[in-house]
Parts: C-alpha cells; structure tokens; sequence
C-alpha cells in the first residue's frame, strides 16, 4: 500500500511539473511575443490577457484539470497565429505605402466610419465585403428597442440608411489616427476581381437597389447592351477622369479602390478582415472587442456562388481588359495581398 501511495505521489507530482512546464513556456512565449510587438498585449482578447496575468496563480493548481489546460492552450495557439497573419497583412500595407509615397495618403472622410464608444469599436465600411453583416451587428450592439431592432433586421436598404447615423464619430473623437490605435479598428477587403462580379450581380442583373437603374441605361446607350464587359468598359472609362489618383477617386462606392475609401495609409487599423477568412477574423474582432457576434444570414445573389461566377464572367473579357482591370487596382491587390493570375488566364476562355 506504501509504495503504491508513493507511485500516486510520484504520478501526481509529474503532472504538476507538466502543467508548471507547460505555464511557463506559454508565459515565455506571450512575453517573447510582447517584446517583438509593442501593441499585441494590448491587441489580445480581453478573456486571454486575464489568463496571463493569473498564470501565476494557475500553477500552483495541481488539480487543474486537463481539459482546460488544453482549451487555453488552444485558445492561444488560435490567437497567436491569427495575430501573426494580421501582423504580416500591416506590414505589407506598410510596404505597399512607402513604395507609393503620399499618392495614397488621405483625409478619410469620418461619415465612411461607425464608432461604438460603448465597445469601443470602430469600423470603416467597404461596399460589397460583408457591410450589411456588419451592419447587423452594429444593429444588435445599438440602443434601439427590440420593435425597432426587429424591423430593422431583416432590411438591407433600413440597415445601410438607419444604422450609420447611430453610430457617428463625434467631434471630440476627430483624431483618427488615436482613435484607431486604442480602439478594435478594424476594415474588411476582398479581392476586388471578386467584388467586381458580386457588385454586377447584385446592382445590375438582380436589381435589387433602384438606383442602379440608371447604370444600366448608360451601359445601354453607350453600348448597346448590360453585360459583364460592358460594365468593366464603363469603369474603365469613368476611371480616366474620376480616378486619376488613388487618393482622389471618387468612383461608385461598390467598385471605387478599397485605399481610396478607408485611407489605409493614414489609419493604422488594428485589423485588416478579409472576405476569404470572414468567419475566423469576425470571431476574434469580437474577442478583441469582448462583444460575442451572433451568426447573422448572408445575403446571396441569383447565379451561384461569386466563385463560379467570376469565372464565369472573366471568360467573357479578353486578356487587354483584365490588363487594364489590373492597372486599376494594382494598389489593392498588392497592398492586400492579392493575385491577378488566376483571373488573366480565365480572359479569352472559350465557356
């Protein structure tokens, strides 16, 4: 009975020196972490910066259980390499600014903005990449009663005229540049080929916004006819004269360049979203925010997906006009980092 007493103590005591082990290496990591970033503490969601500071307290637990161990773990392992990706995509907007010098650089203009002071939360709006998503949940955080709250819901032309105005940036807030710094800024991209596609489908085939209706008759008094070619035509051509800079251009919001929208050389957003990774980015804006956002139901366009569809319609373009596409964009593909290739060898496709 001794020995087996000593066999359990034995047991026992290894496990705490596991758990020991493992704290320590994950307080080494955080701080080695610390040390390369100057803002990733605070940049950490709320529940897990509690977590390293009581890590002290946690290892003298030896009855910790495993399980939890494991999901804290988890938890940082998700958060460190989610951090790291947001790292590289700042430092390639960086990049992406000095190569292009102050023909990037802008005055944002606040009413692109949406600040909740109560979450301190501040977003700036790209159209076609997720806006009425986040519309919702702006709806959802808002003082409104639950009547208006249910009205609002499940209208995309309420949500995108009702909700901005409730969450205006005040005067007082006017310095951009601090306000994003020690807020959960964040933006959201997509790749602008991709948004193209989305904007054309929904605006010009589906209908579903009235004022587009003069879009088409345009296209068709230009053109002769409202196709996916003619469409990129007429950016292209509008381009030449509303968007002869990137830090002027005044394009339809839906295809106008994301830098020329949300001033990413003058704002340093905490976090840079992508459509691509919508689910895992939305996730941890809400950790860094400590605001849980519930699952809200996409709009979808007819035709299928935007995938399919983009190749769909970038076989209708020849090589030249998606050279031309390129020209337009240039900065957002390199700035975000996207790939042209892949929509250059669709052009010219027989369907």
């Amino acid at each position: 009975m001794v020995l087996i007493m000593e066999l359990v103590g034995m047991v026992s005591r290894g496990r705490a020196r596991y758990l020991i082990l493992v704290f320590l290496m994950l307080w080494l990591g955080v701080t080695c972490i610390d040390w390369y970033s100057a803002d990733f503490r605070s940049s950490m969601p709320p529940h897990l910066v509690r977590t390293a500071a009581t890590d002290r307290h946690l290892l003298n637990k030896e009855d910790q259980e495993e399980t939890t161990t494991n999901s804290t773990l988890e938890e940082y392992v998700g958060f460190m390499e989610w951090w790291s990706k947001q790292k590289q995509m700042k430092t390639r907007i960086q990049k992406t600014c000095q190569k292009y010098g102050p023909s990037l650089r802008q005055n944002i203009d606040q009413h692109e903005l949406m600040y909740d002071p109560r979450h301190e939360l501040l977003f700036c709006r790209n159209a076609k990449v997720g806006t009425t998503t986040w519309l919702t949940h702006f709806l959802r955080l808002s003082s409104l009663s639950d009547s208006e709250k249910n009205d609002t819901m499940f209208s995309s032309p309420k949500l995108h005229k009702n909700i901005p105005p409730l969450f205006q940036v005040q005067e007082e807030d006017l310095d951009m540049r601090t306000l994003a710094l020690t807020t959960t800024s964040f933006s959201m991209v997509r790749h602008p080929f991709e948004r193209l596609v989305s904007a054309y489908q929904d605006k010009l085939v589906d209908g579903s916004d009235p004022s587009y209706f003069k879009v088409k008759r345009v296209i068709n008094d230009k053109y002769g006819k409202v196709t996916f070619p003619n469409f990129i035509k007429l950016i292209l051509l509008k381009s030449k004269t509303k968007c002869q800079s990137m830090n002027h251009c005044t394009l339809d919001k839906h295809w106008r360049p994301f830098i020329s929208r949300c001033a990413f050389c003058n704002i340093p957003y905490k976090v840079v979203a992508r459509a691509e990774t919508f689910t895992e980015d939305q996730f941890y804006i809400g950790q860094l925010a400590g605001v849980h956002f519930e699952q809200v139901e996409s709009h979808h366009s007819s035709g299928g997906s935007t995938r399919d569809l983009t190749r769909s319609y970038f076989q209708q373009l020849d090589v030249k006009l998606v050279e031309r596409l390129v020209g337009l964009y240039q900065v957002d593909l390199e700035m975000f980092g996207y790939s042209p290739d892949l929509y250059l060898s669709y052009a010219g496709q027989k369907q």
